[in-house]
């Protein structure tokens, strides 16, 4: 028999291949359509992709110390580190089974099965990609890079990721979420076609309600007619995360998944099977013994995990709530005596109560850093990685190990908690930011500094600037955040600004150095963040320059290194309260001016990256709402047109 013949016999890397033809998988699925839900449950959530992934990016070290996860930088990096040495040079990917090749002195065991290979790439993927690395920034950016590529190299026409053998839709729903990461991260349009042929197989992979009416699960292939909630978990994982990153995703797909939550959730107690409702998770035959399914409730916390990231509030949630005392009752705990390590497990259930908050996520958090931080290898080239313990170790080795529970200890800053309360929001943002809040109000705009009310702008400017120079933000991650609603003008934006500017300018002349490392003014439309970095000596900070920054191409006009671009001005008309976009001084609707930047943005167009050569420069009237801004960028971050830099220029214009 050869390798590959002995790999199709083998088991699943997450769950038991064995069973697809055994009882348990063929149990009968329960009939009729899901309970009904309350509207509560069904509540969209509203969370663009940069604030879902902002944590990954600067403020890792707050957010770290607010939830508890002292202790684990070491961990994280040391396993990044593993996982770097054993990727394969030049072809991008994790053997599961010959990354011992890579090996320094002794090699380390611990071999998995190479069939899962496209998925273990994934994962691998997903650990430097929830520490902040990508392909274009970090100093594992040639890691991800070359993974990345030979994903898509490996994607098949149709976009399933490897070869269509056993079960490979855990391999196709794991690379798709990693690609789907990557590119909500960048926006790299290199990316994009990658990832929506991914997400087409994916939906096309799912199976019909046995009603043929609706969607519903899915399993190991192609619409096989049965469900798993292991691989359906996963699948809805990879689709919310695309959505959040503005691709398109069909609801019924979403949908289709919440259905098969439900159905494989027992009411009574809260527990969701894999394939039966409210049974506790499968072991591949002659591991129960050893790996008793009893000591896990992975099958649960990944529901639990897929209910949160599909709109359920925890605080609100019957099967959350039911779940998460279900997984309190079964904390992380290495021990193979009594068989209690299951990796699967502790990376769903991590994720899962890291959402909850409050003392369920202490107690569970104190207890999987127990588990995983003290048992990572110390010695040796295995250094940072974990032995492949547990019921799915001998299926997904050392790499598997490896990139789960570095995954699990990036639970503090991998995804924004969703659903967290106003005070606990406003704990991550005080260790690691000044948040400025303005919003609307009757009598001038309301200003609060960290959830603390200061008063109305723009009389309580003075109040602000006094505020701010009295506190102290963390020196290594801290900036200053202007949070403003799109109703607000935007001088009073720029009356904040200007007093974070004099801030930092007494903060550099009293201690010799700047404090704080930026200035950002988000705009979440379609993940357009605002980022001012201030430098005390900068002349257009004096004037109020803003730079907006878009991915960038690197091409200029021939002969003088400058970049063309196309100016929009912004007056506002005080009396009418109507904005116009005022062009080469002819006026413009918003319709009319998206028509006009179209086909000059699109004649001008990088061809490797596919961006538009052309920036944008934006003149602001100060009296302006911030709405008017916003739509103007919403037009460059539109998906039919990506400018690569966009200035906004803030001017008093006379009307």
């Amino acid at each position: 028999m050869g390798k590959l013949d002995r790999v199709v016999v083998l088991g699943g890397l997450f769950v038991a291949a064995w069973l697809a033809g055994g009882p348990a998988a063929r149990a009968q699925e329960p009939s009729g359509p899901p309970a009904a839900r309350s509207p509560d449950e069904t509540a969209g959530l509203a969370t663009g992709t940069r604030g879902v992934f902002a944590g990954r990016r600067g403020a890792k070290t707050g957010l770290r110390r607010w939830y508890g996860g002292e202790g684990t930088t070491p961990a994280v990096e040391l396993g990044l580190e593993w996982l770097a040495r054993h990727q394969v040079p030049d072809a991008g990917y994790w053997d599961s089974d010959g990354f011992a090749a890579q090996c320094r002195g002794a090699a380390c065991d611990g071999k998995g099965i190479p069939l899962y290979d496209p998925g273990l790439t994934g994962l691998a993927i997903l650990a430097f990609l929830g520490s902040g690395h990508t392909h274009q920034a970090g100093p594992y950016k040639k890691t991800v890079g070359e993974a990345i590529k030979h994903l898509r190299r490996i994607q098949d026409p149709e976009g399933c990721f490897g070869l269509r053998t056993g079960h490979f839709m855990y391999s196709h729903a794991i690379a798709t979420l990693a690609f789907v990461e990557a590119y909500a991260m960048t926006d790299s349009p290199i990316l994009r076609p990658a990832v929506e042929k991914a997400l087409a197989f994916l939906c096309q992979a799912q199976n019909p309600d046995p009603s043929g009416t609706r969607k519903l699960g899915w399993r190991y292939t192609v619409r096989p007619g049965d469900n798993d909630t292991s691989v359906t978990g996963w699948a809805v994982l990879a689709l919310k995360t695309a959505q959040w990153a503005g691709l398109e995703v069909a609801e019924s797909s979403l949908e289709g998944g919440r259905g098969w939550l439900d159905r494989m959730t027992d009411p009574a107690t809260g527990r969701c099977g894999y394939v039966e409702r409210g049974v506790s998770p499968v072991r591949a035959p002659g591991r129960e013994e050893k790996w008793p399914r009893s000591r896990s409730e992975a099958i649960t916390a990944l529901a639990m995990l897929c209910r949160v990231f599909l709109g359920e509030d925890p605080a609100r949630s019957e099967p959350i709530r039911q779940g998460a005392e279900l997984c309190l009752a079964r904390l992380p705990r290495w021990s193979e005596e009594d068989g209690s390590i299951d990796m699967y497990y502790w990376y769903h259930g991590t994720a899962a109560m890291f959402q909850l908050g409050g003392p369920s996520w202490a107690k569970w958090n104190e207890a999987m850093k127990k588990a995983i931080v003290e048992h990572q290898r110390k010695d040796g080239c295995a250094e940072g990685s974990w032995d492949p313990v547990g019921p799915w170790g001998a299926d997904g080795g050392r790499v598997y190990a490896t990139a789960m529970m570095t995954l699990s200890l990036e639970a503090y800053y991998r995804h924004a908690r969703l659903f967290a309360s106003p005070e606990e929001a406003a704990g991550p943002e005080a260790a690691a930011r000044i948040l400025l809040r303005l919003a609307a109000s009757p009598g001038g705009c309301a200003c609060s500094i960290n959830g603390e009310s200061v008063g109305l702008l723009p009389d309580c400017a003075t109040k602000v600037y006094e505020k701010l120079l009295a506190l102290e933000p963390d020196p290594e991650q801290g900036w200053m955040e202007i949070d403003a609603e799109p109703a607000v003008s935007f001088q009073h934006v720029i009356t904040i600004w200007d007093a974070c500017v004099r801030v930092r300018r007494a903060r550099a002349t009293a201690e010799g150095k700047v404090r704080l490392s930026g200035i950002r003014l988000p705009f979440p439309e379609r993940g357009i963040e605002v980022r001012i970095d201030l430098v005390v000596a900068d002349p257009a900070v004096e004037h109020g320059h803003v730079r907006v920054d878009l991915p960038q191409s690197r091409v200029c006009n021939r002969g003088t290194g400058v970049k063309p671009w196309l100016t929009v001005s912004i007056p506002w008309d005080a009396g009418t309260g109507a904005s116009r976009f005022a062009v080469k001084r002819s006026e413009l609707s918003l319709e009319e001016l998206k028509a006009w930047i179209y086909p000059i943005a699109r004649s001008k167009v990088d061809p490797k990256t596919k961006f538009s050569e052309i920036p944008i420069l934006i003149r602001c009237d100060r009296r302006a709402p911030f709405r008017a801004v916003r739509e103007v960028l919403a037009i460059c971050a539109d998906r039919d047109i990506l400018i690569h830099r966009v200035f906004l220029a803030v001017v008093e214009t006379k009307l």
